[in-house]
């Protein structure tokens, strides 16, 4: 996709337009991978400081496969389907107005969405929290883990040096059902607990969830309190990175493990986003833990939840900076 697209600079006041140089698209998938390029090269352009017209359907690989030769204009095509007749009510419309008012941070920030938004489209959303601990911490994040966990019917063993340990979490990549230590992949899934909340209930209710209910009178609450409502959501899918100078391509991370919580897909990635007890227990495993730092993975870029002992909200354009360059950037803040 290098030679895709070009800018064409014109007279006068006139902003720079994206041109696209493939002569034919002759397939869906084709349409959807220019029109994903498209925005990821105007959103990088507005990024550098540069407002650029989009160049409408001449630059759109979904419009060269449904609006032209159609009787009816954008005919079958994917966003009319999804209810956006003519991309009405799609960030796109958002940029149109943004080069009328020649507003580059408007355009900046519905270029993004609208790549975000076709990226949902064609792919589905995969959003997951990103949690590091440094590489000694391993059991005893996993056994924290444990205790915030519904336990699993399958057992799974994690072989360190001197000693085993048996959790109680699905090795769902693994049929022997155990790993070594410094694998550099350890793969679980696991339903973990959280107390109620709005954007949780929602979830539980519309998919018919309600036996994810935990009944507070099953265990012992706290003396003089009132125990909340529980909830389980799974599974989530878990990875822990042992290697990051290879999950990052990084020299300077080997001190670090990483524990990606993943999601199935759309649905539960947006519940990540919204739910507020989902972050927060994020955040107590992190405490509990003595963990380094926590990151939300939004796909295009990151928020940075909490830093060593601290909970915030920053973002960051990589979801998988790492560490150090985490510490950097907080800094210059």
């Amino acid at each position: 996709m290098d030679k895709l697209f070009e800018i064409i600079q014109r007279d006068g006041n006139q902003n720079p337009i994206l041109n696209c140089l493939l002569p034919r698209i002759t397939s869906d998938q084709l349409a959807w991978e220019v029109s994903l390029e498209k925005w990821r090269v105007i959103y990088t352009l507005n990024l550098s400081g540069i407002l650029i017209e989009d160049g409408g359907r001449q630059t759109c690989g979904l419009c060269n496969v449904y609006f032209y030769g159609h009787s009816d204009e954008c005919e079958e095509c994917p966003i009319l389907l999804a209810g956006y007749p003519e991309c009405n009510g799609t960030p796109y419309k958002d940029y149109q107005k943004a080069i009328l008012l020649n507003d580059l941070d408007l355009a900046t920030r519905s270029s993004k969405q609208e790549l975000f938004f076709l990226r949902r489209m064609y792919m589905g959303i995969d959003f997951s929290y990103l949690l590091y601990f440094r590489k000694e911490q391993l059991e005893e994040v996993l056994q924290d883990l444990v205790s915030i966990a519904a336990p699993d019917s399958t057992l799974t063993t994690i072989r360190f040096p001197d000693h085993d340990i048996t959790i109680p979490l699905l090795a769902w990549t693994n049929d022997e059902k155990s790993f070594r230590y410094d694998d550099p992949e350890i793969d679980l899934a696991l339903s973990l607990i959280f107390e109620t909340d709005p954007e949780l209930d929602e979830y539980i209710r519309a998919r018919g969830f309600e036996d994810n209910y935990r009944d507070p009178e099953d265990r012992s609450p706290p003396d003089d309190e009132e125990e909340e409502i529980q909830v389980s959501i799974g599974f989530i899918y878990l990875t822990i990175y042992t290697d990051l100078q290879d999950r990052l391509d990084l020299k300077d991370s080997s001190d670090f493990i990483l524990f990606d919580f993943g999601t199935t897909g759309t649905n539960m990635s947006l519940l990540f986003d919204n739910s507020p007890s989902i972050r927060k227990r994020f955040i107590e495993l992190l405490e509990k833990s003595h963990g380094i730092c926590g990151v939300f993975n939004r796909e295009m870029d990151g928020e940075v939840i909490w830093y060593m002992g601290q909970s915030m909200a920053t973002i960051i354009g990589d979801p998988y900076t790492t560490p150090e360059e985490i510490e950097k950037i907080l800094r210059e803040k």
